[in-house]
């Protein structure tokens, strides 16, 4: 049974947490909190859909192209994700195995959704199904999708406004995006430090924010294990930019977009001696070599735009 007065994961309309509101008293009242929405795709590039159940206290009985949930004080999007996919279809899911798209401000329903996809290849007779939630589920081609909610807008279908983008995700392979962090660090010769990823292409060191991370740190921490250069003075942020990861094959990975944040140190350390076994090898470079070491052209592309400022 739904019930009306579960309190929510309240927030304001920037998403800053505030006091938690009861169910009912949010949705009448448009009190802003936060949903987890899992789209589950197959290789066919398929989309699982829902009927919501006719039990339910908002569109009863419409359908969707994704499974979620409210999420309740102290909860977050990913393990809300996977407790609402195991609940509603009894699928268990570990939280690696979903892919973040974004975070997505939905306007109408002051709501603010965190937005994952899953890829599964199973039959919809395989699960089973959450009575007071779910009325049956099938299998709908992207452009069956696309047709219902974006060309028809078929008012059996609910409607969000995020569809398009998220089906050109899916049908783009559903690519993680990510969060990484590095730096351009200048040696007393106004040299630049430059690394090897897996003996297989050439970058500015950086890697992946870890969770509780803030950028500053983990470029901090990916330089050093990078080079073994930890005497690192700060000077000023770069910008960020966007690219596929590179993959083993020096080429690009498009199950990754990666965007990376760089910042600028200077350095009175000369030694390097990477601690990472995946970037065997650092250099320093003259600055107006790097873009011609560098391997990824959006790389060599944002180097050449900030080499100004260094």
């Amino acid at each position: 049974m739904i019930n009306s007065q579960e309190l929510l994961f309240s927030v304001d309309e920037h998403n800053q947490p505030i006091t938690p509101q009861p169910r009912q008293l949010s949705h009448d009242t448009g009190i802003w909190h936060r949903n987890a929405h899992v789209w589950i795709f197959n290789t066919q590039k398929e989309i699982l859909c829902q009927q919501r159940s006719l039990l339910k206290d908002s569109n009863p009985g419409l359908w969707e192209p994704f499974f979620g949930g409210h999420l309740a004080p102290g909860e977050n999007y990913l393990d809300k994700a996977v407790i609402e996919v195991g609940e509603e279809l009894r699928l268990p899911v570990e939280a690696d195995q979903l892919r973040f798209f974004q975070e997505y401000k939905y306007v109408p329903g002051t709501e603010f959704q965190g937005i994952f996809g899953l890829e599964w290849n199973g039959e919809p007779g395989e699960l089973t199904l959450e009575a007071e939630e779910v009325n049956q589920v099938v299998w709908k081609s992207i452009a069956e999708v696309r047709r219902h909610i974006i060309e028809q807008q078929d008012p059996q279908w609910t409607q969000l406004g995020s569809e398009a983008a998220i089906l050109e995700w899916i049908q783009k392979g559903a690519p993680v995006h990510s969060a990484s962090a590095g730096g351009v660090v200048l040696n007393a010769k106004r040299e630049v430090l430059v690394v090897s990823q897996r003996g297989n292409s050439w970058s500015l060191p950086k890697g992946h924010i870890e969770p509780g991370e803030t950028a500053r740190a983990a470029a901090l921490r990916e330089i050093t294990e990078e080079s073994g250069i930890a005497d690192l003075t700060f000077v000023k942020e770069l910008g960020t930019y966007e690219r596929p990861k590179i993959g083993l094959n020096g080429r690009d990975d498009i199950s990754e977009i990666k965007s990376i944040t760089l910042f600028l140190y200077t350095t009175a350390q000369t030694l390097l001696k990477p601690i990472d076994r995946d970037n065997p090898e650092a250099r320093w470079v003259p600055i107006a070599k790097v873009v011609t070491l560098l391997t990824h052209p959006t790389d060599k592309a944002f180097f050449q735009s900030i080499a100004a400022k260094i």
